[in-house]
C-alpha cells in the first residue's frame, strides 16, 4: 500500500453531499406521509407496497454519511424531517393495530359461527316446526 492509500474499510456506508442526505430524508418523509394517507383511507394493499419501498429507503439512508458537516439549517431540517417521519410512523402503527384488532374480531366471530354451525347446523332460515307454524293473522 502506498503512502497516500488508506486501508480498505469495513464500513459499508458511502459519502454523499449534505444536500443529498437532506433530500433523502425529504423523500423518506414524503413516503411516510403517503403511507399515513393509505392507513387513514384503509388502503392496506397500497400501504404494504409502500412499506417495502420505505424499508429499502431506510436501508439506503442508513448507509449514507455526509461528506462534510451539515450546516445548522441542514441539521435543523433533518431533525424536523425525522420528527415528521416518526410521527407518521406512530400514527400508521395505531391504524395498523386497530385494523389487526378488527381482523381478530372478524376471525373470532367466524370461529364462533363455525362452532354454532358444527353444533346445530347452518342457519339459512327457519326450518322444522317453527317454519310451519301458522301466524296469528292467518285465518
Amino acid at each position: 500500500m502506498s503512502a497516500g492509500e488508506q486501508p480498505p474499510s469495513d464500513d459499508p456506508s458511502r459519502e454523499v453531499s449534505p444536500d443529498v442526505l437532506v433530500a433523502t430524508y425529504e423523500a423518506l418523509a414524503e413516503l411516510a406521509a403517503r403511507m399515513h394517507e393509505c392507513a387513514v383511507a384503509g388502503n392496506w394493499s397500497e400501504l404494504l407496497a409502500l412499506e417495502s419501498e420505505y424499508i429499502q429507503s431506510v436501508t439506503e439512508l442508513s448507509g449514507m454519511r455526509p461528506s462534510m458537516d451539515l450546516s445548522p439549517v441542514q441539521r435543523q431540517r433533518r431533525v424536523e424531517l425525522l420528527e415528521l417521519i416518526l410521527d407518521h410512523n406512530v400514527q400508521v402503527k395505531g391504524y395498523l393495530e386497530r385494523r389487526r384488532a378488527e381482523l381478530g374480531e372478524m376471525i373470532n366471530r367466524t370461529r364462533r359461527q363455525d362452532q354454532v354451525d358444527a353444533a346445530y347446523g347452518p342457519r339459512s332460515g327457519l326450518q322444522g316446526p317453527a317454519a310451519s307454524t301458522p301466524s296469528c293473522d292467518a285465518h
